[in-house]
């Protein structure tokens, strides 16, 4: 039987990794995406993987682990809870926010236009006459 200082480590870095999406989420939600939070999700995922590893080498026969190695695992099971709550109920706001807006036309604006350009988000003056007169 191992002291479980493997997984604790690796259980400590998984959470230090969690925390910083869980920043992310919680200051800038409406521009959390892959690219914002990419290296953090990777770092989340290998710690993930090297914290199965950890504990499938470290696991007594007993399949009991010690106790600060178990109060580190559910530590990091209950960030992982709060950030996949958070980016939950970040996604279902601002989904809900962009599927108003396409339903409302103010995407349109947004489009490019036949020439490849950016269209102005506020159109000029006299412009719905243009199109439509």
């Amino acid at each position: 039987m191992t002291d479980g200082n493997q997984t604790r480590d690796t259980a400590r870095a998984v959470k230090t990794h969690l925390e910083s999406v869980r920043r992310l989420l919680v200051e800038s939600p409406g521009s959390f995406s892959v690219t914002a939070a990419g290296a953090a999700l990777a770092e989340v995922t290998q710690g993930l993987l090297a914290l199965n590893d950890a504990l499938r080498e470290e696991l007594p026969p007993s399949g009991r682990l010690e106790p600060k190695v178990r109060e580190e695992v559910a530590q990091v099971l209950t960030l992982s809870g709060r950030v996949n709550a958070l980016y939950r109920q970040a996604a279902n706001f601002y989904g809900g926010l962009a599927a108003e807006s396409v339903m409302n036309g103010a995407w349109d604006g947004a489009s490019y236009n036949p020439d490849g350009e950016w269209k102005s988000a506020v159109p000029g003056p006299g412009s719905r006459l243009k199109t439509e007169g």
